[in-house]
């Protein structure tokens, strides 16, 4: 059986030609295996999605790490991410804005949220909150937000989360379906949103309430 650690899970982000060493920092600082359950745990830095439970995954880190790229999170911002599952993402979110910024993540299964920040308070990210909330609607009480992140395929990006994005602002996303997403970052300025493509990912479908 192949043994993974950190270390293998970085070099191999790496070997795609990755080169953003903050990010690269963050999922060092931030051990996925603290969020991927007992069965996988010696999967834990495979570079693949691994399931959670609840019909929900956690992500790739390659994919991970070229989305937070994308997002280009700097010190201080205050950031929303959807589909937070696990809450290992909205904690890396929280490495890179630092203390000074916030994080909130937004979960619509009730038990993957309160799992999610459990985690999140173990490792004392007080800046970081994980919520039990539609993500397709945005979190109003926060916004407007510097960046917003989504993690699960959403054909198409609902309105409301640029209504909810700062000027200037990114948001990246995966639009599609399961089986076929674009990973797309939208750029948005005082002229409009300007819109650029990033390859193809797998993803699950962003869930919304009835």
């Amino acid at each position: 059986m192949m043994t993974y650690s950190i270390h293998s899970m970085l070099e191999k982000i790496r070997s795609y030609g990755f080169h953003n060493e903050r990010v690269l920092k963050a999922m060092e600082e931030i051990d996925r295996k603290l969020f991927v359950p007992e069965e996988f745990q010696n999967e834990a830095y495979y570079d693949g999605p691994l399931q959670i439970g609840r019909e929900a995954t956690i992500s790739q880190p390659a994919t991970v790490a070229f989305m937070l790229d994308h997002l280009d999170v700097r010190p201080g911002q205050k950031v929303l991410e959807i589909g937070a599952g696990s809450g290992w993402v909205a904690a890396l979110l929280g490495d890179l804005v630092g203390k000074q910024g916030s994080v909130y993540g937004l979960e619509i299964d009730a038990e993957l949220a309160q799992e999610a920040q459990k985690r999140i308070h173990r490792l004392h990210l007080d800046h970081v909150v994980v919520l039990h909330y539609d993500g397709s609607r945005g979190y109003p009480p926060e916004a407007p937000y510097d960046r917003i992140m989504i993690s699960a395929a959403c054909p198409p990006v609902p309105k409301t989360l640029f209504d909810q994005l700062k000027t200037p602002g990114i948001l990246v996303a995966p639009v599609g379906v399961r089986d076929l997403s674009i990973m797309k970052v939208y750029a948005k300025t005082e002229e409009g949103i300007d819109e650029t493509e990033h390859g193809a990912y797998r993803f699950v479908p962003l869930q919304y309430s009835a």
